[in-house]
């Protein structure tokens, strides 16, 4: 794919190399064909893809990614997702992938991030905000096989805090 200024190889002193792959976001699709980001073009955002990772002669490891769930949060009217309105905004953020998913051939893991666009509480989710975005808030670990081995929620809270008379608030 002829994709302008990304990384495409890493070269290792030793003598190895990591070949970056990409894919357009809105490409990412299920087994099924179903759209993992119906809400953007499918050409808007490069992701990466697969790393393949060589030393002198042979391919050591390979590492492939999807993600799922790309939205762009409006912080003026709009609910979010792909705009179709062809005059460029101003306002608009990308608020990242609500699931990003690392498989290396023995374990899967995914990380679910804020997004800002609700609070996904069945998930672990804590009061989602503009603040939180792209801050992860779950993570799971499966074997090839699809069996859960690990999962671990991190709760980002607001806390007030004053400094010099003034306050304001921080996420930890």
């Amino acid at each position: 794919m002829g994709t302008a200024d990304v990384l495409t190889r890493i070269t290792i002193p030793t003598g190895g190399v990591t070949d970056v792959e990409y894919m357009p976001a809105g490409w990412n699709i299920t087994g099924t064909s179903t759209r993992l980001n119906p809400l953007m073009p499918s050409a808007q955002i490069q992701t990466v893809a697969a790393l393949d990772t060589k030393d002198a002669s042979t391919t050591v490891s390979r590492i492939i990614y999807s993600y799922e769930g790309g939205w762009n949060f409006y912080l003026e009217g709009g609910t979010g997702g792909y705009d179709e309105n062809p005059i460029p905004r101003v306002d608009r953020t990308f608020a990242g992938f609500a699931k990003v998913t690392e498989s290396d051939g023995r374990t899967s893991t995914t990380l679910y991030y804020h997004q800002g666009n609700g609070t996904n509480s069945s998930q672990g989710e804590f009061e989602d905000q503009h603040a939180k975005i792209g801050l992860p808030y779950r993570e799971e670990v499966r074997q090839v096989s699809g069996s859960l081995y690990e999962v671990k929620i991190s709760k980002w809270d607001r806390a007030s805090i004053s400094v010099s008379g003034s306050e304001c608030c921080r996420y930890s």
